[in-house]
């Protein structure tokens, strides 16, 4: 299987967390012109190659577009492809691939990605094929896809069994955990470290855990739900991450306890349910510029004898704020930033 693909090796997150791809970000927001999907646009987030729409040439070509807008920076790739995929919710189950082209598929992806390229295979695969829909089904596809791209972390979800897991055999850089849920990192970080064997560390998807998960359970378009914060990881976590889009839904969820309802379909954007996951999330939560910064004491000049470091310049004191974040937050990081990279050209 896989006989004509080439194996390529994906370069650890840790060490290019700071340079990850935005343009998925970019595509995603900057159409609505709001200050908060223009904070949201600059911000790293995965890029999923999947076969809800097109055709299989022109997922590809689109992945090529993608790869090359984001240059030198690290991209993050979701691939959501297998066959039949989503079979207990349904909510994201057409698709164009089969059986037969899946490898084609996979295949287009190899020949596309770069080596520093990100990639998160299949979610929700691994979860609904431990005694669920996916047994006997999923794992022969997913089997076949790590042979091409040993290095990809594998998504297992946040409900899974690890040894469970383990005995599936799969073998992979790593595991994605909690996409497209609302598990907080710390429940995560748990999960992970059961999980892993030596080598392997874990991305979590902090895309809406600002608030942790409905105590009812709710996965669906949950209204409790708040856009949480990106960053490096620690521990057996190689990063927390923005992979599922917020402002995407998860389906119509109707009938769902605690859900957004829509008439849009999974993966479809949807600027009011961004909206709730903005007000309730990390960005909204950050303060304002309150007041312009308190003037220092004059001191008398000294003639140093070695080159100094400068201390941590005055900085434009902030309060919290409920409110979203909106012209005066971003006026006042500005600020900030422009005291920065002054003292740094003085220094």
């Amino acid at each position: 299987m896989f006989s004509l693909l080439r194996v390529i090796t994906i370069t650890s997150i840790a060490s290019v967390m700071a340079d990850m791809c935005s343009i998925a970000s970019q595509d995603k927001y900057s159409k609505y012109n709001t200050p908060e999907t223009d904070i949201m646009a600059k911000q790293p987030l995965a890029y999923w190659y999947t076969d809800r729409s097109g055709t299989l040439e022109s997922a590809k070509q689109d992945l090529s577009s993608f790869i090359t807008r984001c240059g030198d920076s690290t991209p993050v790739v979701v691939v959501y492809g297998i066959p039949g995929k989503d079979c207990s919710a349904k909510e994201s189950q057409s698709g164009f691939n089969t059986p037969e082209t899946y490898e084609t598929f996979i295949r287009n992806l190899v020949e596309t990605i770069t080596p520093n390229t990100l990639v998160i295979l299949e979610p929700d695969a691994v979860a609904l094929s431990i005694d669920n829909c996916g047994a006997g089904v999923y794992p022969k596809y997913l089997s076949m896809a790590l042979s091409a791209i040993p290095n990809a972390y594998l998504d297992v979800g946040h409900w899974v069994s690890p040894e469970k897991v383990k005995q599936l055999g799969l073998k992979s850089k790593g595991f994605s955990l909690n996409l497209s849920n609302y598990r907080s990192n710390t429940e995560m970080a748990s999960l992970c470290s059961k999980l892993i064997s030596p080598g392997q560390k874990c991305l979590i998807d902090t895309s809406r855990n600002h608030n942790g998960a409905s105590v009812q359970g709710t996965w669906c378009n949950y209204k409790g739900a708040g856009i949480g914060k990106a960053g490096p990881g620690d521990g057996d976590v190689e990063a927390y991450i923005w992979i599922k889009p917020a402002i995407e839904l998860d389906g119509n969820c109707y009938g769902n306890q605690d859900s957004y309802t829509s008439n849009l379909g999974a993966g479809s954007p949807d600027l009011e349910w961004f909206k709730i996951l903005w007000n309730q999330g990390y960005y909204a939560s950050m303060p304002i510029m309150s007041q312009s910064p308190q003037p220092t004491q004059p001191t008398q000049p000294t003639q140093p004898t070695e080159p100094t470091q400068h201390s941590e310049p005055p900085m434009y004191r902030c309060t919290s704020q409920p409110k979203p974040v909106e012209q005066r937050f971003r006026i006042c990081l500005a600020r900030n930033e422009i005291i920065k990279r002054t003292l740094l050209r003085s220094s």
